[in-house]
């Protein structure tokens, strides 16, 4: 009997379904693929950012810091790298004395960038790799070509909290760890001279960088 008779159900050809599924099946894998580059996307996106304005650089020392520091800002998230660098006794410090060293930290950062992309003719920063790290972080491999010289590679650690990714910490030349040398610094300075030693050790640190 053709089972399309007295039927209440459409009747679909085995071979037509197979192509239906075969044609979803193609769709959901796309859907995953855009996915999936769409994340990566966004994890590499505030290390581009950063790349993008190092190379612009600019006539005068004010005026890479000035275009720098709110790229620097967006780029990083200072409070979770503050909180690391102070350690125990963030949670000592009121919110008016976290947002001062937070801001602190950033115009550090950006003066320190200032300086050492004084004249970046030449430069070019290439983002190699995106690889998984603990507590659902990520690690965004980069190089930096420089004429005449090696290749300086680099370590973005990037994480997310709700507000889009931000970087938390930089690995230079497979060693040298920002955020570590940065946490010893702010230590000491805390041992010497509490928050508001600390506070001005940074703004002292941070013109000292001008030219």
């Amino acid at each position: 009997m053709d089972p399309r008779v007295n039927s209440p159900f459409p009747f679909v050809a085995p071979q037509r379904l197979l192509r239906r599924r075969a044609i979803l099946g193609a769709a959901v894998g796309v859907a995953l693929l855009v996915t999936v580059a769409s994340a990566v996307a966004a994890i590499e996106d505030p290390v581009e950012r950063l790349h993008e304005a190092l190379l612009e650089g600019g006539a005068t020392f004010d005026e890479r810091f000035d275009r720098l520091l709110p790229v620097v800002e967006a780029s990083f998230d200072f409070a979770t790298m503050s909180r690391a660098a102070v350690g125990a006794a963030w949670t000592e410090f009121g919110p008016a004395t976290r947002e001062a060293v937070e801001t602190a930290f950033a115009r550090y950062s950006a003066a320190s960038y200032a300086r050492n992309f004084a004249d970046p003719a030449g430069l070019a920063f290439t983002v190699e790799a995106v690889r998984p790290a603990d507590d659902g972080r990520s690690w965004v491999d980069a190089r930096l070509d420089r004429p005449g010289g090696e290749p300086v590679r680099f370590e973005y650690l990037v994480h997310d909290v709700g507000d889009g990714p931000h970087i938390i910490n930089v690995i230079v030349g497979g060693g040298l760890n920002e955020l570590a040398r940065r946490r010893s610094e702010f230590r000491s300075l805390l041992d010497a001279g509490g928050s508001d030693g600390l506070l001005e050790a940074l703004g002292e640190r941070t013109e000292a960088l001008r030219p």
